[in-house]
């Protein structure tokens, strides 16, 4: 029975444990785990294996067939074991019984011819006892006969010889292979038997050899006997096993797949159907309620494990990831190989917040600021509570100079977020922010990363707070902290009033980084320039876009800075054109979010729109810094700038908020991939064939590919080999004044004017 119920599979899986990961949401992490924290489990009480049971008829038609095959082959396998034993006994009776059926023939023929003897003794006929004696020994069992007086005179004799048989030898090892027998005769012919002295004998020679050959002919018929009776009974005995277990086994299967602990009335139904009340209906029952209590005690220590675990990971105030878990994924990206940048900051005068409004109003800061970073971040980006008011921001997969960046867009989000309203209207939140990134540190480590950071946010402290330092590494980091950090004293914060002074005041300058193809010659051939804009701020030194472009990109005073910038550019190409004879194509990034402004809509359709010198060759880049925004007012933007003969390219490819609806909705001609793709060098597996793949995508479509962030040799061989011929970066050029770029045109700088669309669709042509 045990081994039934073990193929059955009647034994009580346990549910696989839920998947640990845990989302960094923001508010309280209540005691209570939700209802969808909850392990999903089949409705059937054995889901490991009787789930199957019932999963197809035609399952359950093999299994079914396939345990009765098993039983009627145990059964056929006993009954001949028995029959063996039966068909040995038997042989053993025949062996003993081999003597008396001898001597029972032979006492049948003197029956027989007793009386025939006795007259022939009588008459003392020799004739007839010759006749007697030969038909007597013309049997196939008798070898000699003979018939003699009392004086041992024989009368007649008659020998018979017997045709050889298939076990005269083993007759002979075993018995004599004749043996003799003799019958006393009277003298009457009326009454044979002797009352006395026998008148004479009948000496029968048997052949023992044609008995043992009929005894084997009989041991055959016994053994085809015996495995005749033998499959009857295994048939017999298979069926009644069919009928007695194996039925209600498969029965009790059944019902078990379709029990369902959640519904109590659907199992005493099944109950009800399943009839059989006797040891089968008791194993069922008590399967049923041992796989519920089963189940709900591993619910239990499921749910139990799950509430530990997330109490073990996450801060209990804002929800977000706490020191220990937020470690083990920064150790998991070093493991990988991945770069990333870590940002450490903590809340600017936070004791002197707790001190003067109460702890309560901390708890509800340090909540605000937990939110607002969240809102503002990636969903691969991970962000944590250190403890107290210092927090930790994880940026996979980006460079330094992006995560300088980010941690700006943070810095502005956070202080112009009143985060204290209510106590404190004139009272602005801020934060001092480090940053560290695997690129900028000698040895990859966890201890490494936090104390680059550490070591940051120290010097942000110490410049005056509200303000993003970062850890000094390589040439690129050094130069987005010098950008970052001022000798003295730190960069006061931004208004609109400021940005308004600086455009007055000529703060403001445009450099240009070449974008280039090899030539033939293996020298850098440009193909156009990318205009970034700076700012030179008195007493504070050059100030990074990071730090005001976010608040313009908000803010009303970007169609201002946008207008300037395109008559600085224009200024710059008429100065190139009129000093060297020659021009080369500027390029222009523009954020999704500020061409759906109205006014600066309208500026580029005005600007760009107008009957223009064939010196001015101008592209738009398409920088989708924003998650959301509305696709159709860019989308028609974009088709109309194409008709006037824009370029149009998409900027960031590949990373950020980049998508396949948008390259489809809007009219690029280029992509630029992002510095994030390209520096995959020490890792070409997955990003190689991610980037191939966006190349032939972009040959099939007709638009060409630029790699930015090339900055070393390695990294323009990979790019090479994957097919990429278009490259922007330090490997080639940095960012270059008007007055460098006009040098290099009037030094005979190689130039390979790019595709644009003025030489293919006339300017004026409407869109349709």
């Amino acid at each position: 029975m045990l081994v039934l119920l073990t193929r059955l599979g009647l034994a009580v899986g346990s549910p696989r444990p839920p998947k640990t990961g845990v989302r960094s949401g923001i508010g309280p992490v209540h005691p209570d785990v939700s209802a969808e924290t909850r392990p999903r489990s089949s409705s059937a009480p054995f889901p490991a294996t009787v789930a199957c049971a019932g999963a197809s008829s035609c399952a359950e038609t093999k299994r079914r067939r396939k345990l009765a095959g098993a039983q009627f082959n145990a059964t056929v396998l006993l009954s001949l074991v028995f029959g063996v034993f039966i068909f040995a006994f038997q042989s053993y009776g025949l062996y003993r019984q081999f003597p008396e059926m001898i001597h029972k023939e032979a006492q049948e023929i003197f029956e027989l011819n007793k009386r025939l003897v006795a007259r022939s003794l009588y008459e003392y006929d020799a004739d007839l006892a010759y006749n007697i004696v030969m038909g007597v020994a013309h049997r196939a069992d008798i070898y000699r006969a003979q018939i003699v007086d009392r004086n041992g005179i024989k009368l007649s004799s008659f020998v018979n010889q017997p045709s050889a048989t298939r076990f005269d030898e083993l007759v002979d090892l075993l018995f004599d292979r004749y043996e003799r027998q003799r019958f006393p005769v009277g003298a009457s012919p009326i009454d044979p038997t002797p009352s006395g002295t026998p008148a004479g004998y009948l000496v029968l020679s048997i052949n023992k050899g044609y008995w043992f050959d009929r005894l084997i002919s009989d041991l055959g018929t016994i053994v085809l006997l015996a495995l005749i009776w033998s499959l009857l009974v295994a048939f017999g005995i298979s069926f009644m096993l069919y009928l007695k277990i194996t039925r209600p086994i498969m029965q009790l299967t059944a019902l078990i797949s379709r029990t369902d602990l959640k519904s109590p009335e659907k199992n005493n139904s099944s109950l009800t159907q399943y009839s059989h009340n006797d040891e089968i209906g008791d194993l069922y029952s008590s399967l049923v309620q041992l796989s519920s209590n089963l189940r709900e005690n591993i619910e239990n220590r499921v749910v139990a494990e799950k509430r530990l675990r997330l109490l073990a990971d996450t801060d209990p105030m804002t929800g977000l990831y706490n020191r220990r878990a937020f470690s083990r994924m920064v150790q998991a990206l070093i493991k990988d190989g991945r770069h990333f940048a870590f940002v450490i900051f903590d809340i600017d005068h936070f004791k002197a917040i707790n001190d003067d409004h109460g702890h309560d109003v901390g708890d509800r800061v340090i909540i605000g600021v937990a939110c607002t970073v969240r809102n503002e971040l990636r969903e691969r980006d991970v962000v944590a509570r250190l403890g107290g008011e210092e927090f930790g921001v994880l940026l996979p997969d980006i460079t330094p100079s992006e995560a300088v960046g980010v941690a700006n867009r943070l810095r502005v989000a956070i202080a112009s977020t009143n985060l204290m309203q209510a106590e404190a209207p004139d009272r602005a939140v801020t934060v001092s922010m480090g940053v560290a990134s695997s690129h900028s540190v000698a040895e990859t480590s966890l201890e490494s990363i936090f104390k680059s950071a550490d070591v940051a946010l120290y010097a942000a402290k110490t410049n005056g707070r509200n303000r993003v330092e970062a850890a000094r590494g390589g040439a690129e980091t050094d130069a987005l902290s010098a950008s970052t950090s001022a000798a003295s004293p730190g960069p006061a914060p931004i208004s609109c009033q400021d940005i308004d002074t600086a455009i007055d005041s000529g703060e403001f300058f445009v450099v240009y980084q070449p974008k280039v193809v090899i030539g033939g010659n293996g020298l850098p051939v440009w193909t156009g320039l990318e205009a970034l804009m700076r700012w030179q701020r008195p007493g504070q030194g050059v100030v990074s876009p990071a730090h005001f472009l976010p608040m313009l990109l908000h803010g009303p005073r970007a169609e201002t800075l946008v207008a300037w910038l395109f008559r600085e550019i224009d200024g710059h190409l008429e100065a190139w054109q009129g000093a060297c004879g020659r021009t080369v194509p500027v390029a222009v990034n523009v954020a999704t979010l500020s061409l759906e402004n109205k006014e600066i809509n309208h500026f580029l359709r005005e600007h760009l729109g107008a009957p223009a010198p064939s010196w001015r060759k101008l592209e738009i880049e398409i920088t989708e810094s924003e998650r959301y925004f509305d696709l159709p007012t860019v989308q028609r933007l974009c088709a109309d700038l194409a008709v006037l003969g824009v370029t149009i390219t998409l900027d960031d490819f590949g990373v950020g908020f980049s998508s396949m609806e948008r390259l489809i909705a809007l009219p690029a001609d280029r992509l630029k991939l992002d510095r994030a793709l390209t520096a995959y060098t020490a890792h070409p597996g997955k990003p190689a064939a991610v980037i191939g793949a966006i190349l032939q995508m972009a040959g099939q479509m007709g638009v060409d590919v630029v790699a930015e962030g090339v900055e070393t040799r390695q990294q323009l061989s990979w790019l090479q080999g994957l097919g990429c011929t278009h490259f922007q970066g330090f490997l080639f050029d940095k960012p270059l004044t008007a007055t460098e770029v006009a040098d290099r045109l009037a030094n005979g700088q190689a130039l390979r004017d790019g595709p644009t669309l003025a030489s293919r669709i006339p300017r004026g042509v409407a869109a349709e």
